[in-house]
């Protein structure tokens, strides 16, 4: 007994002292060689620890169509032990553009457009600078999508023009470009095509039809899978038909593009200009991760097209269709800034000269009274009926001494309502009645007509609506009552104008008798619009442009 006693307390050693004591020394070198170990992972020069003592914080925006790719790799970037913690956000690109302009703290730290026109708006309202462009990630062909039960319609060609597509009479619908840079993209394309007043004209006519029935994407693919009453063709990616016919098999959609070819959505990688921006490095492992060839091959699964790769198969492309160069800069601005007007609903009230000097012919067989008439009942046609509009005559003593008339009662919706339908109607036929009132071969008391109606506007303004004066006439002041000057005009016009509540004036002059220094005194004082109208088309014209050009 007193063996095993010596022997287990150190006495003599048998085979089990000799284990025990060779596992006493390895946990000794594992704990030594462990703690040399966790020394320089925590103190070498290549440690994640030392060089991301903090993570920093990445906000991402991507349009919806590629957020599912960007999270998933912005996670894998995550999980490798990368120096920052992402939240990527799906966000349209025209919101976030309108982020940057105004600033604040929803601004991303990395931003992919679908377009470098959203780009090439920021750097026109910010200067030069406040972003920062990167490499191209993906692009997507846009095409127009035909659902399934619209596919027998034989309205369209592949030589149907850019420039008639949207006036065509075909069951067109768009979405709002901030939701959506399709539209965009195709309005700038359509825009660039544009050769004459004519058809541009015709072009934006339809826009502010369509821009005032305007659908969500989400809404405009749901209906895809309807009937013909319901569907719509509508500007798409490539990639989103692809994706959708994926989801719908049996419903598939076919795609059209006008002969002139195909714009495309373009994916940027673009970073803003911040205060408190993370550091490139950090930003550029998630950039190297989207563009390398792994993620490429995902994108192209996915339906995009990228650099230096194959296009997806089977491509939703028209074969005739060829991919056209991306507007420059200039004509990006211009197309955004063009439909950002013509979306803006527009109350007005519209002065129009009952003058004896009416009577006078503008062109061969009409008279320039005949002429008004017929130009104000195809505007109240043509204007959206999101419109609110109110007319008075002017001369001179119309109501007693007052030189003006209210033809309208008010200044009042003419929308698709029992109110708004009645409203137009009553206006039409108070038109008709203008040639009545210039038999009274009455003068042109232009200026007193003008400040009346000022007054009015700008006690009712609307801060929903872009507000204004629009005058058309075909002479010069002539009130032999007296009344206003035009420096007195001029001054009552300068002081009642409210840069915060604008009321802008907008004068045409039709015929070669007018004033034309006076009108535009007058339109220059409340930083309005001029114009000199010679020919019938010219009041066409020169109305569409005006309204393109209140705001």
């Amino acid at each position: 007994m007193s063996g095993a006693t010596v022997a287990g307390g150190g006495g003599r050693q048998g085979p089990v002292g000799k284990v025990a004591r060779l596992g006493v020394l390895a946990l000794i070198l594992v704990v030594v060689i462990a703690g040399a170990l966790v020394w320089q992972y925590g103190q070498g020069s290549s440690s994640v620890a030392s060089a991301c003592p903090k993570k920093s914080q990445v906000k991402v925006a991507v349009p919806d169509e590629m957020y599912s790719l960007v999270l998933d790799q912005a996670r894998a970037a995550e999980e490798a032990g990368g120096c920052a913690a992402y939240t990527v956000v799906d966000e349209p690109a025209g919101q976030v553009a309108q982020q940057i302009t105004s600033g604040g703290d929803s601004v991303p730290d990395v931003w992919i457009p679908d377009s470098p026109i959203w780009v090439d708006d920021v750097s026109s309202r910010l200067g030069s600078g406040w972003v920062t462009q990167g490499g191209t990630i993906a692009t997507s062909p846009v095409v127009f999508a035909v659902p399934k039960s619209l596919q027998g319609i034989r309205k369209y060609n592949k030589k149907t023009d850019w420039r008639t597509i949207f006036a065509s009479g075909l069951p067109i619908s768009v979405s709002d470009p901030v939701d959506s840079s399709t539209t965009i993209s195709a309005a700038a394309t359509a825009e660039q095509v544009t050769s004459n007043i004519r058809q541009r004209n015709t072009f934006f006519k339809s826009l502010i039809t369509l821009s005032r029935s305007s659908q969500t994407p989400r809404a405009l693919q749901d209906k895809a899978t309807k009937g013909s009453s319901q569907a719509r063709m509508y500007p798409a990616t490539e990639q989103q038909v692809l994706t959708f016919n994926r989801a719908h098999p049996t419903r598939k959609l076919l795609t059209f593009t006008p002969r002139q070819g195909a714009p495309q959505l373009e994916y940027q990688w673009v970073v803003p200009v911040k205060s408190d921006a993370p550091d490139a490095k950090v930003l550029s492992a998630l950039y190297e991760r989207l563009t390398s060839p792994g993620v490429k091959r995902q994108l192209v699964a996915a339906g995009f097209r990228v650099p230096d790769a194959a296009a997806p198969s089977p491509a939703a492309l028209p074969s005739y269709a060829k991919i056209i160069s991306q507007p420059s800069s200039s004509e990006s601005v211009l197309a955004v800034k063009d439909y950002n007007e013509l979306a803006k609903d527009a109350r007005m009230l519209v002065l129009l000269d009952v003058s004896g000097s009416m009577t006078a012919p503008i062109a061969q067989g009409q008279s320039r009274i005949e002429l008004l008439e017929q130009f104000s009942i195809g505007a109240l046609d043509a204007l959206p009926p999101t419109t609110k509009i109110g007319a008075w005559a002017f001369s001179t003593n119309l109501v007693g001494s007052q030189p003006w008339l209210d033809e309208s009662g008010g200044i009042e919706s003419i929308a698709h309502t029992p109110a708004g339908d009645a409203f137009k109607a009553n206006l039409k036929a108070a038109v008709k009645t203008l040639p009545d009132l210039v038999v009274r071969n009455g003068d042109t008391a232009l200026y007193d007509s003008t400040w009346a109606a000022y007054q009015r506007v700008s006690a009712s303004y609307d801060p929903r609506y872009v507000n204004s004066v629009v005058i058309l006439t075909d002479g010069a002041n002539d009130n032999p009552a007296g009344g206003l000057s035009l420096q007195q005009l001029v001054s009552k016009l300068r002081g009642a104008y409210n840069p915060a509540k604008p009321v802008k004036i907008v004068a045409i002059g039709i015929g070669d008798q007018i004033d034309k220094s006076a009108l535009d005194t007058m339109a220059s004082a409340t930083n309005g619009l001029s114009y000199q109208a010679r020919t019938p088309q010219d009041v066409t014209n020169v109305f569409l442009d005006a309204y393109l050009k209140r705001g």
